[in-house]
């Protein structure tokens, strides 16, 4: 959950006796308050496993967060470990922590090697500082649209980790790993009665009433902490919003997992925050591999099925068509999409030409014609994927089940045939 931490904090967490000057430049958290003081999304005990990494074998414990991604099956395999941060640090690095910028670099290298057919997010991490979070989700969503994103969690994905893991296109976890901790909470401690007790007075030098909420000894008044419960608001609808779009969740369905609990990935995978327990990092890595294959696949198959179709009942007109589809697949296969998104984004490219390419199918209007060609793809699209069946047989039920809304998509295709009940 999204911490703040000041003075008291620090003292409790036994961070090592180090400058200020030091401190800032090594990167870690610093000892006081006010507009520097940093936040988090992080899981209750991560910055005090990162600083006990940190202090008690710096040798041993130090790792390149700035490391690249490993490789399988044409799967990217990049880490979300530890404690998270937006910049690399020497504290990061002893910390065993991942930044920001490298977690963005890996995933931009990913997408242009054409190497690279899939991203797998390997996450162990109670998640991390707030800067920098939403940016760094937002290019994982974007990604996924580029090419397959998918997520797999060994032992926690917890707060700041599972804002970015919800953006995976599939999330998968090993059996009893710890998901969840989406909620949003500021510690802040009010020290100034013992300040008064002890006879110390601090005084405040500042331009504005909030420039310094937070500082060590200074009272902590009710509009300071009207103040700190509107940032918690607004963090808190950020990361609601993320896993909304990124798990498809809202209402009842949202709220009930938005309350800062974690879960067993049992339970996870209930309430929708996991799709699936997979035991082993290479057996994800298999999964996503073979995830990709079957796109490819399900590409091939659907301009298949349509072209036979139309070779077979619209041959003045077929070399068009077959020459429409075949761009489709080939969109498909280099995005590692469904073919039905792939006519839609080629409609949206070139619009004039998807309307001269579906007048060519028929005497209707184009709009219509669009509107029945993709719905009906997109439907078997979805049936396929929810039935684990090829999208063949998924054509084969929706014309069994709804033969009147199969004959309108045939129809569009060909208004002068008469197609056979």
């Amino acid at each position: 959950m999204i911490q703040k931490k000041c003075t008291q904090s620090a003292r409790r967490l036994r961070s090592p006796p180090v400058a200020a000057k030091e401190r800032r430049d090594a990167g870690m958290p610093q000892p006081h308050g006010g507009p520097t003081l940093p936040i988090w999304a992080v899981a209750e005990g991560t910055l005090e496993k990162a600083i006990a990494r940190a202090t008690a074998k710096p040798a041993a414990s130090a790792r390149a967060s700035s490391a690249s991604y490993s490789m399988g099956g044409g799967v990217a395999v990049i880490e979300v470990l530890n404690l998270l941060e937006r910049y690399d640090s020497p504290f990061l690095a002893l910390a065993g922590g991942t930044s920001y910028d490298s977690i963005e670099s890996d995933v931009e290298r990913a997408l242009s090697d054409p190497a690279v057919k899939a991203l797998l997010l390997a996450v162990d991490s109670g998640g991390g500082n707030v800067d920098g979070l939403t940016a760094l989700a937002d290019l994982l969503w974007r990604a996924r649209q580029v090419k397959p994103l998918f997520a797999y969690v060994r032992g926690v994905c917890a707060s700041g980790a599972y804002w970015l893991a919800s953006q995976a296109v599939k999330l998968w976890a090993e059996p009893r790993a710890l998901i969840g901790s989406i909620g949003v909470r500021m510690m802040l401690y009010d020290y100034s009665e013992a300040f008064g007790k002890a006879g110390v007075r601090p005084v405040a030098i500042r331009s504005g009433d909030y420039t310094t909420v937070g500082d060590t000894g200074l009272p902590i008044g009710d509009d300071h902490q009207k103040y700190v419960r509107g940032l918690v608001a607004g963090y808190f609808e950020a990361f609601q919003s993320a896993v909304s779009r990124g798990r498809a969740l809202g209402g009842k369905a949202l709220e009930a997992v938005c309350d800062g609990k974690i879960y067993f990935a049992e339970d996870a995978m209930r309430l929708r925050l996991v799709d699936k327990i997979v035991r082993t990092l290479d057996d994800a890595v298999s999964l996503a591999s073979k995830a990709v294959n079957a796109t490819a696949a399900q590409a091939v198959e659907g301009e298949n099925v349509m072209t036979q179709y139309l070779n077979k009942n619209v041959p003045a007109k077929a070399e068009r068509v077959v020459d429409f589809a075949a761009q489709a697949r080939t969109l498909a296969e280099q995005k590692h999409i469904p073919l039905h998104e792939a006519f839609g984004r080629l409609a949206a490219s070139d619009p004039r030409g998807y309307d001269r390419w579906l007048d060519s199918l028929g005497d209707r209007g184009p709009a219509e014609s669009r509107e029945s060609v993709v719905n009906f793809i997109s439907l078997a699209a979805d049936r396929a994927e929810r039935d684990g069946t090829s999208r063949t047989e998924a054509m084969r039920k929706l014309a069994r089940e709804n033969p009147e809304g199969h004959r309108a998509w045939l129809r569009s295709l060909n208004p002068g045939a008469r197609p056979r009940g």
